[in-house]
């Protein structure tokens, strides 16, 4: 027996209505990207060979809230000597521990310390916004993402070849050389 249009359209809309959607307590929305608290330090110090260091010449410079003008950190002014002690630490880690290191094994730290990047991706947007002024949507810390595709490229390349792990490391180390 054939159902006629109409019984057809009457069976769909007592369907329809006995069908309810139940979400409970699980009708919730991710907070918005500006209630993230991104932390931010009184004072900040540079961080050469590991370890927390003030400039050597002990120079600081306030970040200061655009939006109303407040400080909002005292931020480290690094100078020659500072950048020459940080690549000098940074080379002896790369030639002491980093180059020793398997490549798979460097690509599983830099994949790990892209995580941690985004997974705070949105404290550093709220940060980008504190310090510079921007609406938040325009904050959208892109870099994260571009760093997570290298470790990516980084465990892909590990797996095919040795890649140096300073690109230009030599040329700087000469450079320094030249100036001593």
């Amino acid at each position: 027996m054939a159902i006629s249009s109409n019984e057809s359209a009457d069976r769909n809309a007592r369907e329809t209505s006995s069908a309810r959607l139940i979400f409970g307590d699980l009708w919730e929305f991710d907070p918005a990207p500006e209630s993230a608290d991104p932390r931010i330090e009184a004072s900040y110090d540079l961080f050469i060979g590991g370890s927390k260091v003030a400039p050597r010449t002990g120079d600081y410079f306030e970040s200061v809230n655009p939006a109303n003008e407040e400080v909002i950190s005292r931020i480290p002014e690094a100078r020659e000597a500072d950048v020459d002690a940080a690549f000098q630490a940074a080379d002896k880690a790369c030639r002491t521990v980093w180059s020793r290191m398997p490549g798979r094994e460097r690509g599983k730290y830099l994949f790990r310390i892209a995580r941690l990047l985004q997974d705070r991706a949105r404290e550093f947007a709220v940060a980008e916004t504190i310090d510079g002024g921007k609406p938040i949507r325009e904050s959208d810390i892109k870099l994260l993402t571009v760093f997570a595709e290298l470790a990516a490229l980084a465990i892909k390349s590990a797996r095919k070849r040795h890649v140096a792990c300073i690109i230009g490391a030599q040329e700087r180390t000469d450079d320094i050389e030249r100036r001593r």
